[in-house]
């Protein structure tokens, strides 16, 4: 366990997560691993396939599809994908000759700074690589609607670990109401990770993950409001914007025949930033866009009879 001097307010739920905790920040770092390298294979096959329209070359679309994830046998990709099995080094290296994002994944900043025995001289260290400046222009433009400016950070990992470590220095520093507006931030980060195509796979497993390990643990409050588990309300909210993304896909003939090219991540983010703003928001009138995307057609109304049961913000209770 790390020390209180280094590890600030985090350490007091620390022997409470303990092991299990720690487990559970591995489980995820592989889910999302598999994930990315299944995404990264299945982009190259439909590459590939394209290229093999106009080329008949059988041998090296056989050749390609044999290395790296595809090499592992199905029942053992399930394990990585359900995050039960934990993969050794010179497998992790033989997926990334092929899925070079995985390794990236693998190796983000992100699971370091959710270790309860990372000290908080080491999240300094990250917040300062990543440039302090830098993060909290990011945090401003998803709390103002503005996540075109900072699409390259949503689709990073790392600026999703450089915003935990900068939500515990603050919690550190006895600074709740901009650790609030962070966490507000990082929910966003983590439902635009639920609709890339790289990291939707482990999405869940991420969210359950920071939601234990920072929302709640860190105890994040403002204006009588705090974060909840919102577990099952994430799952329903992200896999409805994941719909609506395949949906959409579909009207506009996407990928149809593997002839034409996925919507480009900056399309993504445009698709649904306003929904996500509207899920962060810590408002309990829920703005009218994201509530008129959720009662349009039977299945959303269902996903919003969810979120009322079970909401991202909660009243905090008053403590006597």
């Amino acid at each position: 366990m790390a020390t209180m001097r280094l590890s600030g307010m985090v350490d007091r739920r620390t022997a409470v997560l303990g092991i299990a905790y720690s487990r559970a920040i591995r489980r995820a770092q592989t889910a999302v691993w598999a994930g990315v390298a299944e995404a990264e294979y299945e982009a190259r096959r439909l590459d590939l396939r394209r290229q093999n329209l106009v080329s008949s070359s059988t041998r090296e679309r056989s050749a390609v599809s044999r290395r790296g994830w595809q090499q592992i046998p199905k029942s053992r990709q399930k394990q990585y994908l359900a995050g039960t099995r934990r993969p050794q080094k010179h497998v992790i290296d033989d997926v990334a000759e092929h899925a070079p994002g995985s390794d990236k994944a693998f190796r983000s900043v992100l699971w370091q700074v959710l270790s309860p025995q990372t000290d908080l001289q080491t999240c300094m260290v990250i917040v300062s690589m990543f440039d302090e400046r830098k993060l909290e222009t990011f945090v401003s433009d998803l709390l103002l609607g503005h996540p075109h400016n900072v699409v390259e950070h949503l689709a990073d990992l790392n600026s999703t670990g450089a915003l935990v470590a900068h939500i515990r220095l603050l919690v550190h520093r006895k600074e709740p109401d901009r650790a609030f507006d962070e966490g507000c931030a990082l929910a966003q980060a983590l439902c635009y990770h639920a609709v890339n195509p790289l990291f939707a796979s482990g999405a869940p497993l991420l969210w359950d993950l920071i939601s234990q390990g920072v929302f709640v643990a860190l105890e994040l409050c403002k204006d009588k409001l705090k974060f909840s588990r919102c577990r099952d309300g994430f799952r329903h909210f992200s896999k409805a914007l994941w719909e609506r993304l395949v949906s959409a896909q579909a009207l506009y003939g996407v990928r149809r025949l593997a002839l034409g090219a996925s919507f480009k991540w900056e399309t993504i983010v445009d698709m649904n930033h306003e929904c996500i703003r509207g899920f962060a928001t810590p408002e309990l009138d829920r703005p009218d866009i994201l509530q008129s995307f959720l009662d349009v057609g039977s299945p959303n109304a269902r996903i919003s009879s969810q979120l009322d049961k079970d909401p991202l913000f909660l009243l905090r209770k008053p403590s006597f």
